[in-house]
């Protein structure tokens, strides 16, 4: 252990954490409601990206995203070339990722895959998935499949669900959630009002990330326990 009193002061649970790094990756934890990476019009706002880039003082490289408002793992390249070998596995589906959820509903008990082909506008200027009436040359339509196992079901209200990625299409978890009825706490843009309300973010946390590191090819796996604003949650709700 070294201490630097010059290092930049991290608050836990607020501040983006480092799991594992070598000299190729960087695997992160992030709070909800920090950027993934910088966005147009947000100069101010602080993203992981740059954040982790300043403590290691080095530009990093985004290989994937996690909404704002979600916590959890992800991982940055610290090379270009190793950026790239980390899209095409995860273009390939060699990338393991999990997340939790705290839905609305009673979630059914045997594990469901969704399968949809989801466009940028499924009609409403939403993503989602395509309607009978979608152009069939939408260039945006991309195959999404989620596989989900219910964890707990807390009541006739509320659900713990795990998401298992077998693709990473933008919002894909919300957006199937949503589409079977049982929108993510927080979610108030394809949960409605109500899901909205309930959280003062998403109820979602990515829990692992597991896959081959692209230079030494040895099997690597991590494990974040759900974020401490979420297990506050749900144990109040299980007190009850």
């Amino acid at each position: 252990v070294r201490y630097r009193p010059s290092a930049p002061n991290i608050v836990v649970g607020r501040d983006p954490s480092i799991v594992f790094r070598d000299g190729s990756l960087v695997v992160v934890w992030k709070p909800a409601g920090l950027l993934s990476v910088p966005a147009a019009g947000r100069v101010r706002d602080k993203s992981v990206v740059g954040v982790v880039g300043q403590i290691l003082g080095q530009a990093l490289f985004a290989v994937h995203r996690l909404d704002e408002l979600t916590s959890g793992l992800m991982t940055m390249a610290r090379t270009p070339q190793v950026q790239e070998a980390m899209r095409t596995m995860f273009a390939a589906h060699e990338i393991e990722r999990r997340y939790l959820a705290i839905v609305r509903g009673v979630f059914p008990t045997k594990a469901t895959t969704i399968r949809s082909v989801m466009v940028r506008d499924r009609g409403d200027g939403l993503r989602g998935k395509a309607s009978e009436d979608s152009d069939p040359h939408d260039a945006t339509a991309k195959q999404a499949v989620t596989h989900l196992t219910l964890q707990e079901q807390l009541g006739s209200q509320l659900a713990l669900v795990e998401a298992h990625l077998e693709t990473g299409r933008t919002h894909q978890v919300r957006i199937h959630l949503a589409e079977m009825g049982h929108p993510v706490l927080g979610d108030a843009l394809y949960g409605g009002q109500g899901a909205g309300r309930a959280m003062p973010r998403y109820a979602l946390h990515a829990y692992v990330l597991g896959f081959r590191h692209p230079v030494t090819s040895a099997p690597l796996r991590f494990e974040s326990p759900l974020a401490d604003d979420l297990e506050k949650f749900l144990r109040a709700k299980r007190a009850r």
